[in-house]
């Protein structure tokens, strides 16, 4: 599961550094890449919750199996399109699967795990997916330097190859627990988190408002 994190959040950074030069390309205000991540942020954390119990349900390889080359269509939408409202759309889904990925793998992994060993194999999870998304990143930078649309075109390419390797290699998990999954249906409102968030105690708070800041400095480049 570790490799086919990698390989996901890999093929899914291809296409950022291209971004900017694609927006250029396509004669739009450089402001519109902020309207693009706004919008694939928010159809991942609705999506998440939502894919994370159908994947419990029907089981969590037929939900991950798709996201790959869900995400690598909608990049190929987004980077050939000429129409805003397409590449909108191609957010939309791009995010869709995304959200998808990180619910279904840590949910996967969170089940596969020994219980003393769930947070140190969700730490490995998370570590892998910034080793790719920098890989991806600077891989996808040099391709760019060729033409700026083909690393969407090679994100398209490397979803089916990695869908290919999920089909092949991940074994499947559906979840048994009756009231553990009628439990989770009650809280598929993404909203919810910030109850939770709510809460916590002086000091969680103030972690978690320093985290939301940094976010905003992270991505205020957008």
């Amino acid at each position: 599961m570790i490799l086919l994190m990698f390989f996901c959040i890999f093929l899914y950074n291809l296409g950022h550094p291209a971004t900017p030069d694609l927006i250029e390309l396509r004669h739009l205000n450089k402001s519109i890449s902020g309207v693009f991540l706004a919008i694939m942020s928010s159809s991942m954390f609705l999506s998440s919750p939502y894919l994370g119990a159908l994947a419990d349900s029907i089981g969590m390889k037929k939900i991950f199996i798709f996201m790959p080359i869900m995400y690598g269509l909608a990049q190929v939408f987004f980077g050939f399109s000429n129409s805003l409202l397409v590449m909108m759309l191609a957010r939309i889904m791009a995010g869709f699967a995304s959200g998808g990925t990180y619910a279904v793998v840590l949910g996967y992994v969170s089940q596969i795990s020994k219980k003393e060993e769930k947070s140190k194999n969700i730490a490995k999870i998370s570590s892998i997916a910034i080793v790719g998304g920098a890989i991806g990143q600077k891989v996808g930078g040099l391709i760019g330097l060729v033409d700026t649309r083909y690393p969407f075109g090679m994100q398209l390419i490397f979803g089916i190859l990695v869908s290919l390797l999920i089909f092949i290699f991940m074994n499947e998990i559906v979840k048994k627990d009756k009231n553990e999954e009628d439990k989770e249906k009650k809280n598929l409102n993404p909203l919810s988190t910030f109850k939770y968030i709510y809460e916590l105690d002086r000091n969680s708070k103030f972690f978690c408002f320093i985290i939301f800041l940094s976010g905003i400095g992270i991505y205020s480049y957008a």
